[in-house]
């Protein structure tokens, strides 16, 4: 015997279907959510891996350009100071005349030309430099060695303290700079000695 569903059933089964179709929905959704999330979570990952890995890469590169840089200045300055002048303390001598005084010869041997070179003394036992040993005038400041060249020499007066301990050590130093404008500074030692007493000559023998 057929069954007929009344008007009331049929809403109310749609209405389960509905509720139905509504649930499975909400959990399709929510399972779908779950999973974007997880991805989410996994792209936020690679994407912090990638910058933190990039970040890595730029310190990298900065530092090796830093290291470059520093490699080119060393090499700059190693070739700078190559075409920079050499001095020697070509003779150094010392004597007692009222006051002790060194007597000292320096040469440029080699090197860049140069326009001047600014030369100071200093010592433990230094005083300073006389324009001559006979002389009362001291130089104050730097001596302008003007035009200094290889093959060149200045003479100082140096006069040194009178109880002076052996040996002394006279620093020279020397500002130099160039016509074009480079500049190099420069540091040689004398350590002045007195000369030889003069031999006497040996009496003549008589016959």
């Amino acid at each position: 015997m057929e069954q007929h569903l009344e008007t009331s059933d049929w809403i109310s089964l749609g209405s389960a279907i509905t509720a139905a179709a509504a649930l499975i929905y909400t959990r399709t959704q929510a399972r779908a959510a779950k999973k974007a999330n997880v991805t989410a979570e996994e792209a936020n990952a690679i994407s912090r891996d990638a910058n933190l890995v990039s970040q890595e890469a730029s310190e990298t590169a900065k530092q090796a350009l830093n290291l470059a840089r520093t490699q080119f200045d060393a090499e700059q300055q190693a070739r700078h100071e190559a075409d920079g002048p050499t001095f020697r303390v070509e003779s150094a001598t010392k004597e007692h005349s009222g006051e002790w005084f060194s007597n000292i010869r320096v040469q440029q041997v080699g090197g860049a030309a140069l326009e001047i070179a600014n030369v100071t003394v200093s010592g433990a036992d230094v005083r300073g430099v006389r324009r001559g040993q006979y002389s009362d005038d001291w130089i104050q400041g730097p001596i302008e060695w003007k035009i200094p060249a290889p093959g060149t020499a200045l003479e100082l007066c140096v006069e040194l303290e009178y109880e002076h301990l052996d040996p002394v050590n006279v620093r020279i130093g020397l500002q130099c700079r160039a016509t074009d404008g480079r500049t190099w500074s420069r540091e040689v030692t004398a350590q002045p000695v007195a000369p030889p007493p003069p031999t006497r000559e040996g009496r003549r023998s008589r016959f």
